[in-house]
């Protein structure tokens, strides 16, 4: 689908999950109001408003109050009653999901030439030797896959270029228009290997991922 043209936020639903994006704006007087008491303290501007866009945006796609939100020891987010989540942001889009059972994870990121200075760092040999040495859109899309893959583990402790392996790439990305797709993996590590489909798709000049878990290899 094309995403160039969506209003925002734009939630959109895949296999249970509710999923939203939407630009880091300043939110209103109301919403701020609101959301203010349980904004961390000592956040520049900024990041203020990534955080406050991010949690308004998540009660638009969870239908909870996002005040109840806490975190596992590893920093991974979760309603204590009901609903897993992801939440994410670049400079300039929020972006999360959220679904009533299974582990998600997400990522977004806008289009960035400086991720081929460090592509080694979070691809192996084998994911390097299929991406064209010019392709940002790819490349970018391998970048967020593998952020959304770890946050769904969320336990940490990932070398992306060795425990998170992208196995079967099926991306489409014709000229001028927005990349979409899935790619297959695995994240491996120790005795556990799990295997995870990372949806792909674009708004604008940002690449948007998300998983929905699948399970044990």
């Amino acid at each position: 689908m094309s995403n160039y043209h969506h209003t925002y936020p734009f939630v959109f639903k895949h296999q249970g999950a509710a999923i939203g994006i939407a630009p880091i704006l300043p939110p209103n007087d109301v919403q701020v109001a609101r959301l203010l008491p349980f904004l961390p303290p000592h956040f520049h501007e900024r990041r203020r408003n990534e955080w406050l866009c991010s949690r308004i945006l998540l009660e638009k796609v969870s239908g909870k109050e996002a005040h109840s939100l806490q975190y596992t020891p590893e920093g991974k987010p979760f309603f204590p009653d009901d609903g897993k989540i992801g939440i994410s942001h670049s400079r300039q889009f929020a972006a999360v999901i959220w679904h009533p059972q299974l582990e998600v994870g997400i990522d977004v990121e806008e289009l960035r030439p400086q991720l081929f200075k460090i592509k080694e760092k979070f691809l192996s040999a084998t994911e390097l030797a299929i991406l064209h040495p010019e392709d940002l859109h790819t490349l970018t899309a391998f970048w967020c896959a593998k952020e959304a893959l770890y946050k769904w583990y969320g336990l940490k402790e990932l070398q992306f270029n060795q425990h998170i392996v992208l196995q079967n790439v099926q991306l489409t990305c014709p000229e001028q228009a927005p990349i979409s797709g899935f790619i297959d993996a695995v994240v491996k590590k120790n005795s556990i290997a799990l295997r995870a489909a990372v949806q792909v798709t674009q708004f604008q000049n940002t690449i948007l991922a998300y998983v929905i878990a699948n399970g044990q290899v």
